[in-house]
């Protein structure tokens, strides 16, 4: 028996990929926002994101980064992370993000799993980084990786390349770059997952597939002034959120963590009606007494991810937050991200909502291998 989603079918062009997206937004609202500094308040708009991308793209090609090379990015949400991971997709790389809590030993353990020849990290993680350089030996003849710690592309971070130290940029703005047309069906990104068993593996996502789920998800979103990125964008359900922003053209505020004040100050500064969290953080809404020195009225959906989480909590986080609800959603590493989400016309307290557009899904037992109707339970 398979249960198909209950909303309509989204159109997913064949052939299109979130870099389109990005041109398109860079055209025809060049100078709308695309993500903003919740520290600092720069701002990138989509034309500037689009240059930067492009001279990016550039440059690590004078660097020697190509078509089918996977390039670690190690770095904290900035409003930079984006520019890289565009950056990447346009020249054929494959970024695979990784967590910014890694010591040197994890790091090179995933450049190796990932078969990495760089890795772009930020200047604060540079330790880090270039640990993991050693530890992979690429002095060595017999390892062909390379370490970029990239110099600052001039916004808030400070991405410096650890091979020569040198004070010029590695963005090449003027270089001419010829690039073979991207074809959606190649790897863009390579998120590493927990899985079933043993070690952490990584899950080739295609650019048809980041672009598809980006759809499907943008689809169930009003037409909101700013979104919030402080869940890390190592993790998919937050690198679904910026996919998503860009495919929509809305502004993504960025956190590079979550500290308790900042975090409150920027949904009151820019009066976010929606916000993306975790448990942890929708049980810090519920239980902290900061929350109520802050005004965070403009707040009408807590939407939450990455773990199930009781209806206790979201009874709390709704009596705390007045004219608030608190939806849950559902998806994987595996899944590209997002399978099922909750929305406000639409939602079971503790339930994770419906299947989002074009998702098609069947429950079996494991045992009879048998599909299995509703209100039975088995493996999705």
């Amino acid at each position: 028996m398979i249960f198909t989603s209950p909303y309509p079918d989204v159109r997913i062009p064949k052939g299109k990929t979130l870099w389109n997206m990005l041109e398109l937004h860079a055209r025809e609202r060049g100078e709308k926002s695309a993500f903003v500094c919740g520290i600092t308040d720069k701002v990138l708009t989509f034309a500037q994101m689009l240059k930067k991308a492009e001279a990016f793209s550039a440059g690590l090609t004078a660097q020697g980064i190509w078509k089918g090379d996977t390039v670690v990015l190690h770095s904290f949400n900035c409003i930079e992370y984006p520019v890289v991971f565009f950056a990447l997709n346009q020249i054929g790389a494959v970024c695979s993000p990784s967590p910014t809590l890694f010591n040197g030993k994890e790091l090179a353990q995933q450049m190796e799993t990932a078969k990495a020849t760089a890795v772009i990290g930020h200047k604060a993680l540079e330790k880090v980084v270039v640990e993991a350089a050693q530890l992979r030996g690429i002095q060595s003849q017999r390892c062909s990786s390379l370490v970029k710690v990239l110099q600052r592309l001039g916004l808030s971070s400070k991405l410096y390349t650890v091979k020569s130290r040198r004070k010029r940029d590695l963005i090449a703005l003027n270089l001419p770059l010829t690039l073979p047309p991207m074809d959606p069906m190649d790897v863009v990104t390579l998120p590493f997952s927990s899985g079933a068993t043993g070690r952490s593996k990584g899950v080739e996502l295609t650019a048809h597939a980041m672009f598809a789920t980006s759809a499907q998800l943008a689809a169930q979103e009003d037409d909101l002034s700013y979104y919030l990125g402080v869940l890390p964008f190592f993790h998919i359900l937050a690198a679904l959120l910026f996919h998503a922003t860009v495919f929509k053209g809305v502004a993504l505020v960025v956190l590079p963590r979550f500290e308790p004040e900042t975090f409150l100050g920027v949904i009151q500064k820019f009066r976010l009606e929606k916000i993306t969290l975790v448990p942890p953080l929708v049980l810090f809404l519920a239980k902290h007494p900061i929350i109520d020195q802050f005004d965070l009225s403009s707040v009408k959906v807590v939407s939450c991810g990455g773990a199930a989480m009781g209806k206790e909590v979201e009874r709390a986080v709704e009596k705390r937050l007045k004219g608030a609800r608190v939806v849950q959603g559902y998806g994987m590493t595996e899944f590209a991200g997002g399978v099922a989400n909750g929305s406000l016309t639409h939602s079971r307290a503790g339930s994770t909502g419906r299947l989002l557009p074009n998702v098609e899904m069947k429950v079996k037992d494991l045992k009879t291998d048998e599909d299995l109707p509703a209100n039975k339970t088995g493996e999705l």
